[in-house]
């Protein structure tokens, strides 16, 4: 993966940078991934709005470069939506590429990259939500196989030089704060509930004990947030390595399509605060882990959550991890990933949606 260099937030951060790159983008067109979400959802759609169009005027009238649009509406980029924008890259000879918007529109962005690293010389992610934050930190992207109905990981990282800048809070469409902070707490749960090695884990850890003993995560500011989304996602594993996947993102990845196509990957992935604490408890977690652990038990919060509901009615009736167990079989076949054994997942499903 390429080191990622994430600026400070705000407009003035994005604008001297382009002015600072200036010569290298304007060597050739500019693919811009922008999203177009729908007029539903789980977060306000006018920020996402009206960060594209401040990019694309941007780009195009404050700084004269040539651009190519490219938009994208789904909650997660497909095969199909890959294939095609790599067509419009070899077409317009586009030798950089910047997204923004959702995480739907950093993943595309992000494998678009990846799959081209021999043309693609610079990456520029302008993430509008704390999901996309999280997808622009992270080391690949999630596409949707809408034939066999779940999400895979892209193979391929990306190379090129990467830049990643949150606009100022007026651009960023902003979750429930606490959806927001408990997502990322699955991510850190889970690496912990993994072992993993990253340095970066016990510094998260220590960082969100400190906000969770006093409340203070209620108050973090945009600048706050951010960052803590950011480096989270570097804790994330796709299973393509010595790591197992994270078990949100397998979960998610095996589930959100089929069961819960309606659910925010947020909003999922806080749900399963429960049943992460609860496998870590039962693995005889130590240190500041169990600490934290212990003082999310004692929360009422996270227990008060709106649990993710079936909205099929064919579904209705059936207990969601029965139902669990082929979509995680099916994925992980198809993904050729290493994930925990399927007994833990459907466990920590159990736990998170009872």
């Amino acid at each position: 993966m390429s080191r990622r260099t994430l600026l400070s937030p705000g407009i003035r951060s994005v604008q001297n940078f382009l002015h600072n790159e200036l010569s290298n983008f304007q060597q050739s067109p500019i693919l811009i991934v922008s999203s177009e979400p729908a007029t539903t959802g789980a977060v306000p759609m006018s920020a996402i709005k009206d960060a594209s169009r401040w990019l694309h005027f941007t780009l195009s009238q404050n700084f004269g470069l040539r651009t190519v649009p490219a938009t994208i509406s789904s909650a997660f980029p497909s095969v199909q939506d890959l294939e095609s924008r790599i067509d419009l890259l070899r077409r317009t000879g586009a030798s950089s590429i910047v997204a923004v918007g959702s995480g739907a529109a950093i993943d595309l962005a992000k494998t678009l990259a990846a799959e081209r690293k021999d043309s693609i010389e610079q990456l520029l992610l302008v993430p509008s939500t704390h999901a996309a934050m999280i997808a622009a930190g992270a080391s690949h992207s999630l596409l949707l196989d809408s034939v066999e109905e779940t999400l895979v990981s892209n193979q391929s990282t990306v190379v090129c030089s990467t830049t990643v800048a949150a606009l100022d809070p007026k651009y960023f469409a902003t979750v429930d704060s606490t959806i927001a902070f408990y997502g990322v707490l699955a991510i850190v749960l889970d690496a912990a509930l993994r072992r993993s090695t990253d340095r970066l884990l016990m510094e998260v850890v220590s960082e969100i004990l400190e906000l969770v003993r006093d409340g203070g995560h209620d108050t973090m500011s945009h600048e706050e947030i951010v960052s803590l989304c950011f480096r989270s996602s570097t804790l994330l594993s796709y299973g393509l390595g010595s790591e197992d996947r994270s078990s949100p993102i397998a979960l998610a990845s095996s589930l959100i399509p089929t069961i819960f196509p309606h659910v925010h990957i947020l909003s999922f992935w806080a749900s399963l605060v429960p049943g992460l604490c609860h496998a870590l408890e039962s693995t005889s977690v130590t240190g500041p882990v169990q600490e934290l652990v212990g003082i999310l038990h004692d929360r009422a919060e996270w227990k008060n959550f709106p649990k993710p509901t079936v909205v099929d009615e064919k579904m209705k009736g059936f207990s969601v991890p029965d139902m669990a167990l082929s979509h995680l079989q099916s994925n992980s076949a198809l993904c050729k990933t290493f994930d925990m054994p399927n007994q833990m997942l459907i466990e920590i499903l159990q736990h998170s949606m009872s």
